[in-house]
């Protein structure tokens, strides 16, 4: 299994269309693992991690204003204090699953 999702991943990366991935699951299967350790220090340069876990975490403000994706990308580069630079950096956010009915 991790082997075919690592592959997944390789191709999503190398994919000239890109979009942005959600990898979504179960609780506690390494989904977090998979994408920050093994694929993102494998695959990229820098790695930016935001969590949206805390609902008192200021970074949920980044996207009050409706802001285009480069002020998004500047925003959350200041917030991490990290630089994000285009084809080598991983940004990804951990956020609590929301229920489904």
């Amino acid at each position: 299994m991790y082997r075919k999702l690592y592959n997944k991943l390789l191709a999503w990366k190398d994919s000239a269309d890109r979009k942005p991935l959600i990898l979504d699951g179960a609780r506690q299967v390494g989904k977090t693992w998979l994408i920050e350790e093994e694929f993102g220090r494998k695959e990229f340069a820098n790695i930016v991690k935001v969590d949206f876990r805390d609902r008192k975490n200021p970074v949920h403000r980044i996207f009050e204003s409706g802001l285009s994706a480069i002020e998004i990308i500047e925003n959350i580069a200041a917030y991490t204090s990290q630089s994000i630079i285009a084809g080598q950096t991983l940004c990804f956010s951990m956020r609590f699953k929301i229920a489904r009915w």
